[in-house]
Parts: C-alpha cells; sequence; structure tokens
C-alpha cells in the first residue's frame, strides 16, 4: 500500500505507533481524516482513479459504523478497498491481510474488513515476524460459463419454437 486513510484513536494505537516510529510514515503515507466516512471515501476515489486499492483503519465499533454508507458505496462501484480495523483480543494473523487483498482484487471487487488484535499490536518483536509464501495468495481468475454450457445456449435459438413455428 501506498497510502492509508484513517482517524487516529486509540482502538489502534499500536499499529498508529508502527506507521509513524518504525516506518516513519512512509510506504505507506498516513492521510489523516476528520471522520471515518471521509477516509473510506478517499479509498474509494483513489481505487477508481489510481486503478488499486488504498487502505483504510477504522475504530472496531463505532468507527466501523460512521464508515458503513462509504462501504456500502465502495461495494456498489465494485471497487477494491482494504478496511482494517482493531479491538481488544481476538485471533489475526497476517494470512488475513493477505486474504483481504485477494478478496478485494477478486472479481466482482469489492471492500474488506480486517480486525487487529490490540495484543499483536502492542506485542514487542524481536525480528519481523516471518512473512507466507505469497505464492499462495492470488486472486481466482474471473468467472466463466462451461464450454459445454455456451454450447447448449448457442444451440437453443436453433431449436426455438415460436407460435408452434419452427424457425
Amino acid at each position: 500500500m501506498k497510502y492509508v486513510a484513517l482517524n487516529p484513536g486509540s482502538s489502534f494505537r499500536g499499529l498508529h505507533d508502527s506507521l509513524v516510529n518504525h516506518l516513519g510514515n512512509e510506504d505507506p503515507q498516513m492521510l489523516l481524516c476528520l471522520h471515518e466516512e471521509h477516509a473510506v471515501a478517499i479509498a474509494h476515489g483513489y481505487a477508481k482513479v489510481a486503478g488499486e486499492p488504498l487502505a483504510v483503519i477504522l475504530h472496531s465499533n463505532v468507527g466501523l459504523m460512521h464508515g458503513t454508507m462509504a462501504i456500502f458505496n465502495v461495494c456498489c462501484d465494485r471497487v477494491p478497498v482494504l478496511i482494517y480495523g482493531a479491538t481488544g483480543p481476538v485471533d489475526a494473523a497476517l494470512e488475513s491481510m493477505l486474504r483481504a487483498d485477494v478478496i478485494a482484487w477478486s472479481e466482482p471487487k469489492g471492500p474488506t474488513y480486517v480486525n487487529f488484535d490490540v495484543s499483536i499490536q502492542e506485542k514487542q518483536h524481536e525480528k519481523a515476524p516471518e512473512l507466507p509464501d505469497f505464492a499462495r495468495y492470488q486472486p481466482s481468475p474471473p468467472a466463466a460459463p462451461s464450454a459445454e454450457g455456451v454450447a447448449r445456449a448457442a444451440d437453443l435459438p436453433k431449436n426455438a419454437k415460436a407460435l408452434g413455428r419452427r424457425f
């Protein structure tokens, strides 16, 4: 991700701290927003113009509710947006982020939501976590009809009847 849109808050304080103090607010660069709906709308517009997703971080409950209408608009427009949230202890992993990326890029494209466990955010790591095999996380090919279904559909007009007559 080149950018991440967010409205800073305590539910993702560990993630925010990492973006500022460990990544230097570069790659991704934070886009500070006044409201969660604005953050999602910015990501929506960016995905339409740039053709790639922009990440959004929302507070787990109220922030997610505030962004809901903008998330609905993203769904209707079928553009990829990666939405991350955070809350108290839950089970989450790096694979969740990769899976969210695959789903956002798969047709029909749309938003995804990953919730970060506060204990994972604030855990002191001695070294960078081992990354999973990225080759395992690729978008599915677009859905297509089977060859026999296409052949059957092509035969239908040949055998069609109208008002009891054959064409």
